[in-house]
């Protein structure tokens, strides 16, 4: 049950960096195949049933990860994720983040958190900031091969 509670912090994570997983049903029309339609000659109840798949297929792509889902046991660790969402070191003028500030998550942890609990948050807190620097890197190199 930790690698599963790992696993969906270590997606929380990356959530909160920016990386959404692609929609489960990547595939469907788009304008091209109602062009390809139209120009096919296809009825008219045809055409409008692709323009309606398009439509649907928008406003689901729009309601997908809009949100993340986090289990009750990461409840607590998400809580103190997003506390101490301002408590990253960023490098030079580019303003990288390139990892949490340890001693204000320390400090951070000393009012919040019962001391029997904080190693267990600490490890946790570790497991998303690897997650999340990954993220910030897939999304900086996607960038970069753009542009």
């Amino acid at each position: 049950q930790r690698r599963r509670q790992s696993k969906k912090l270590i997606e929380a994570a990356r959530w909160w960096a920016g990386v959404r997983p692609p929609p489960v049903d990547v595939w469907g029309p788009d304008g091209d195949t109602l062009k390809a339609t139209r120009a096919f000659g296809a009825p008219a109840a045809d055409i409008e049933r692709v323009a309606q798949a398009i439509e649907t297929r928008r406003e689901q792509a729009s309601k997908v990860h809009t949100a993340v889902q986090v289990y009750q046991d990461n409840r607590a660790t998400w809580q103190a994720w997003l506390d101490l969402g301002t408590q990253w070191y960023r490098a030079g003028m580019t303003g990288v983040q390139t990892g949490l500030n340890y001693a204000s998550v320390v400090a951070w942890m000393q009012i919040n958190v019962p001391r029997r609990k904080r190693k267990g948050l600490l490890a946790e807190l570790a497991v998303m900031e690897r997650a999340a620097l990954e993220a910030f890197n897939e999304i900086r190199k996607a960038e970069e091969e753009k542009g």
